[in-house]
């Protein structure tokens, strides 16, 4: 007979073996690449934050230990305690708290105060906001479905005062807008724009928003305008630094010594790499002639280095990643589920967006990171973090359908039947 620690062995390990193989395999290819990425990017740089070449070696693989721990902390601890009110209470109160503490004491990089400093550690307490708010409005938006009171009902026994009709709309969206706001006055736009599109896609799943998809065009259209047509003169009321990223973005070529030298080094970086690319370790531009090149522009250096072919083959598998996810929301049963899965996929794809336009002038810099790939810890570990948000939620849907100790092979059998019988 196996003793109890035995079988909680046994357990932890099935668990995980039974983990969706299309999503956590290419996760771990994306982190792998995006070591050796950040590892030769950094290898010559002069502008590169960590300086030598041995440095960004320990601390990538740091970041990638704790990045690991995150995603199966997060797994667990959600497992337990995700559906919990208190939880997320705590939970919104301590990013709270966090982003109030980067506003009054925060480092000032770029243009913007997003990071503190605590002795050797340095985290960005948006990149997590940005993850916890899909499963923020994953659970909650799921439970107020089936009751739209029950935020107030959880509330009522903390407070002898009739709360209003709008109390639970207001606590769903209130919270999470100071948060967004707090983002803003960093000013951290591109992390905010992730986490509006981010929310913006799962309520539009969700069906919160009437005419969502008609709002959404014009939402695209008016920021086409802005930065394509609107007078720069007018601009005032953006912060200096984000000014300057819309005048690179309009003619980078014409800013070249300037506001659009960025921009134009990451042209000359993807070109130089052709087709098939310098070879590994081959990049010039990483040599100090590309600024950010192991972050923001870390995809101009793997084009350097393995050309049109390699970056094909680590947006391929990131595709193959971010497919999965959606592919698994839209047969999900479980509304959380689905709005989880909505919202981590969503995520993936809008980050990705945002960098790969701002390299190819599409969109203006942000300064978004590319998931997985670039350098970071708190992108990294937030990433994972999804990944483990993601796993957890498509256990609750097995749970749900009763398929929590069953091979992979019987899973997807009775998810067949459950979507014939339409759910």
């Amino acid at each position: 007979m196996k003793q109890p620690k035995q079988l909680i062995k046994l357990g932890f390990i099935k668990r995980f073996t039974n983990l969706d193989r299309l999503i956590l395999i290419p996760y771990i290819v994306l982190v792998l690449i995006g070591f050796l990425a950040v590892y030769s990017a950094a290898g010559t740089t002069t502008v590169t934050p960590i300086g030598e070449q041995s440095n960004v070696l320990v601390k990538q693989l740091a970041f990638i230990a704790f990045s690991f721990i995150s995603l199966v902390v997060s797994y667990f601890v959600l497992d337990k305690y995700g559906n919990s009110y208190y939880f997320l209470t705590i939970s919104m109160g301590i990013l709270l708290l966090l982003e109030i503490m980067v506003r009054l004491f925060g480092d000032e990089a770029l243009g913007a105060k997003s990071r503190l400093t605590v002795g050797p550690i340095q985290i960005q307490p948006s990149e997590f906001v940005k993850v916890f708010l899909i499963w923020w409005f994953g659970v909650l938006l799921a439970d107020l479905i089936k009751n739209k009171r029950v935020i107030t009902q959880f509330v009522r026994p903390f407070t002898k005062r009739k709360l209003p009709p709008y109390f639970d709309a207001m606590i769903l969206y209130g919270l999470p807008g100071i948060l967004l706001l707090l983002i803003f006055m960093e000013p951290d736009v591109g992390t905010a724009l992730v986490i509006m599109m981010t929310i913006w896609i799962v309520l539009l799943v969700a069906g919160r928003i009437p005419h969502g998809l008609l709002i959404s065009v014009a939402g695209l259209v008016l920021l086409f305008i802005l930065f394509n047509y609107f007078p720069i003169d007018l601009l005032g009321f953006l912060p200096s630094h984000i000014v300057s990223r819309i005048v690179a973005y309009r003619d980078a070529f014409d800013a070249a010594s300037n506001e659009g030298f960025q921009i134009v080094r990451g042209y000359m970086a993807v070109a130089q790499g052709g087709i098939f690319g310098q070879g590994p370790g081959a990049s010039q531009f990483k040599a100090g002639y590309l600024p950010e090149a192991t972050t923001d522009f870390i995809i101009a250096i793997i084009a350097e280095e393995y050309g049109l072919i390699g970056v094909l083959l680590l947006f391929s598998t990131l595709t193959i990643l971010i497919t999965r996810i959606f592919i698994r929301a839209l047969k999900a049963t479980l509304t959380s589920t689905k709005y989880i899965l909505t919202g981590v996929g969503g995520m993936l794809l809008v980050q990705s967006f945002i960098n790969l336009g701002g390299l190819i002038g599409l969109i203006p810099l942000t300064g978004v990171t590319l998931p997985f790939i670039s350098y970071g810890g708190s992108s990294l570990m937030a990433s994972s973090i999804a990944i483990g948000m993601a796993f957890t939620a498509l256990d609750n849907e097995d749970k749900q359908l009763g398929l929590a100790n069953v091979s992979e092979k019987q899973r997807t059998f009775t998810r067949s039947l459950v979507m014939k019988d339409g759910k």
